[in-house]
């Protein structure tokens, strides 16, 4: 595809920059099959596309939020029934505790080569990440209300204490993805980490075949350094053309901003000062002893630092998402969905947090 057919395909699609997350290609593969053919058996509804420009350990999703929160709006209207008696959200419990029953189970059975530990993580991710999915869809639903439509408080708190439970074993699944991938390739006797590059079909062919081309790993070389990801249309592709991620970034993802003070949503109110400790930024400083995080989003690997934070700012928002939920869990003034903190707000600054009124400012 052209630069201008793609340009097009993500305008058709209505996709725009959305969740930013520390995966690798293969992850967001997982999610892109997850989130579309997956989904679609669970709720009857999907993704229509999904997008992504990444970067190593990094991706930064293009999805249309408004079009899937829709179709839960939908979906809730003609299924309450079903999900007041909790039977969705018991069956999706029973599809995550399914995978992560096989995926410990196989790395529990030391007999298992690093080969066989794969194929099952390959079988079962896309499945957990479908689990995901779903709690998602009600996620971007609910956004950043207490209750909505016929979901009342209690729904979404009980909606928001399964997606954390669920949402906390997908680190465990990368680092266990990191460390077979880096025992097979000592065997194999390449860059194991390139593996973490191949889309879920190419990475099962692998695994099947043993076997893998020069070509081939320049290519996941290529992919490591920065790729363009889109699966629409049953169709998979990666793009590693600079020009052409140059001009989908500069179109889709590049914004000026010039500001001392963002809004967003409290989770958790009080007021706390401190220096700004920006988890986007490459480079960190010695974090002080008062910190503020400020992040696209928390996740479960980031407990041990948020315990320690003054106060937690993020780009991303929803009564679903981790940081509300660990905010209200250990009392820490949070303000969430500013959609530009990280942007804003650099390493070594200090600034104020108002989670009573959701705004954060420079001091």
């Amino acid at each position: 595809m052209k630069t201008e057919e793609i340009i097009k395909t993500i305008q058709k699609y209505k996709l725009q920059p959305a969740t930013e997350r520390k995966m690798p290609l293969f992850t967001l593969s997982c999610i892109g099959h997850a989130y579309t053919e997956l989904l679609k058996q669970g709720l009857g509804f999907s993704y229509n596309a999904i997008g992504a420009l990444g970067m190593g350990d990094f991706f930064h999703t293009l999805l249309n939020e408004k079009d899937v929160a829709e179709k839960t709006e939908k979906y809730i209207e003609k299924n309450f029934n079903f999900i007041i008696s909790f039977s969705l959200f018991r069956k999706t419990k029973k599809n995550f505790l399914n995978c992560r029953e096989a995926i410990d189970r196989a790395v529990q059975n030391k007999k298992l080569s690093s080969q066989k530990v794969l194929q099952i993580i390959a079988k079962e991710y896309p499945q957990y990440m479908a689990v995901i999915g779903i709690y998602n869809c009600f996620w971007r639903y609910i956004g950043n209300n207490e209750q909505r439509g016929k979901l009342t408080k209690k729904w979404v708190q009980k909606i928001s204490q399964e997606r954390d439970l669920v949402a906390r074993y997908y680190p465990k699944v990368e680092e266990l993805l990191k460390f077979y991938i880096n025992s097979l390739g000592k065997e194999k006797n390449i860059d194991g980490d390139l593996l973490r590059y191949m889309t879920v079909p190419e990475f099962n062919l692998y695994l099947r075949q043993e076997a893998i081309t020069k070509k081939t790993l320049k290519n996941l070389r290529a992919r490591r350094s920065g790729y363009l990801y889109l699966f629409f249309d049953n169709q998979e592709l990666i793009f590693t053309d600079k020009m052409i991620i140059k001009k989908i970034k500069e179109k889709f993802f590049t914004t000026s901003y010039t500001a001392n003070i963002v809004k967003g949503y409290s989770v958790f109110p009080g007021k706390a000062q401190g220096i700004v400790y920006n988890l986007k930024e490459k480079k960190h400083l010695p974090r002080p002893d008062k910190f503020i995080i400020i992040a696209p989003s928390t996740h479960p690997d980031d407990l041990p630092l948020i315990r320690q934070a003054a106060a937690i700012v993020t780009d991303e928002g929803g009564l679903l998402c981790h940081a509300a939920i660990i905010a209200r869990e250990l009392h820490k003034p949070c303000v969430i969905g500013t959609k530009i903190a990280t942007k804003i707000f650099r390493n070594g600054e200090r600034v104020e947090v108002d989670a009573n009124q959701g705004v954060v400012k420079k001091l």
